[in-house]
């Protein structure tokens, strides 16, 4: 690292906060600030693994847990990370989010980062950010934490970092001690439930963009399109159509797979458990407003030959020509499958 850099990590060196100096004396469950005003997470513009610029910002209204690590760490990022993947497990709350800071900036570029997070089978909710010098500094310096490097090794904090839906980190954890993540695990809960009642309040399309459900609608081949879906017929998985109805739309929210569209995965998460009455009707309201004409199943849908799969067919579903027919794929594996051998898959 040049020595800027290394000067960077090494200021400071002395800024642990009064948590941490509790935590090295047996306090694990200490306050990050005493008892006093929590700290603030200060503001920062990094990109994630997936080359996003992520900002502040864009996780205010998230309860979120934090967390610093580098890729090449041979020391407590394993256990760290591990931890965090199995607490990713037990908090399957949408709205949760997790952020990890790379505490070596020089080498953690967002693909490296990408390669770790597939490593440790990526969460959509984390956000693994490859940091600079003074973005880092600054976060650092608001936490009121320290980093260091010492001889090949980056000495960092090995806590988790709640952090609330106002962007206060209310508490810290020992990553390695096994009471204070169960206590992790309560005050995240609780910090969701609390945050519960200022988002029922949102107005559907607050929702809808709240929990992401573009990222498939509006891609036609993850998920069906929602514009002019009320009133419309929707052909079935199971063969049969039905009227797209509120109550249809309510369904679909609350247990997607009872109804699946023909063509289309089951990959909507069902949000019955997630969401209150009041947020399911209001996300109902929202997909019965949308713009559009009602429409009637028109879609060619053919069967993957290979998995088996409905195919919902279009310019951009992968497909073969054999034996002066074309044949249709969920994806590029089973194409590539068929293409190696079809004989195999036309008995």
């Amino acid at each position: 690292m040049p020595a800027l850099a290394l000067s960077a990590f090494v200021a400071f060196a002395g800024l642990y906060s009064r948590a941490t100096r509790k935590s090295q004396h047996g306090d694990a469950h200490a306050r990050l600030d005493g008892g006093a005003l929590s700290p603030v997470m200060a503001d920062f513009s990094f990109r994630d693994q997936r080359g996003a610029i992520v900002t502040k910002s864009d996780l205010a209204g998230h309860v979120w847990i934090a967390d610093f690590v580098y890729t090449s760490c041979q020391g407590a990022c394993p256990l760290l990370t591990s931890r965090l993947i199995a607490i990713q497990q037990q908090l399957r709350d949408p709205a949760l989010r997790f952020v990890s800071f790379s505490v070596d900036p020089e080498h953690d570029t967002p693909e490296i980062l990408a390669r770790y997070a597939k490593r440790w089978h990526e969460d959509a909710r984390w956000e693994l950010l490859s940091t600079n010098e003074r973005g880092l500094a600054a976060v650092l310096t608001g936490m009121e934490i320290a980093v260091s490097r010492e001889a090949n090794e980056i000495v960092h904090s090995n806590r988790f970092f709640l952090v609330d839906a106002r962007g206060a980190v209310s508490e810290s954890y020992d990553s390695a001690d096994d009471a204070a993540i169960a206590r992790l695990l309560s005050d995240t809960s609780r910090e969701l439930a609390s945050a519960i009642e200022p988002i029922a309040s949102q107005s559907g399309a607050e929702l809808f963009s709240k929990l992401g459900c573009a990222g498939c609608h509006d891609d036609a081949q993850l998920a069906p399109p929602l514009g002019g879906l009320f009133g419309s017929s929707v052909m079935l998985a199971r063969g049969s159509a039905l009227l797209a109805d509120d109550a249809y739309i309510h369904e679909s929210i609350v247990a997607p797979a009872a109804q699946l569209v023909a063509g289309y995965p089951n990959s909507m998460p069902a949000y019955g458990e997630m969401l209150s009455e009041t947020q399911v009707r209001a996300l109902v309201a929202y997909v019965h407003s949308l713009a559009g004409s009602p429409r009637a199943e028109t879609a060619t849908l053919n069967t993957d030959p290979v998995c088996g799969m409905v195919v919902r067919v279009s310019k951009d579903s992968p497909s073969v020509d054999f034996d002066g027919k074309s044949y249709h794929f969920c994806s590029l594996p089973c194409a590539r499958r068929f293409q190696a051998d079809p004989g195999k898959y036309l008995k």
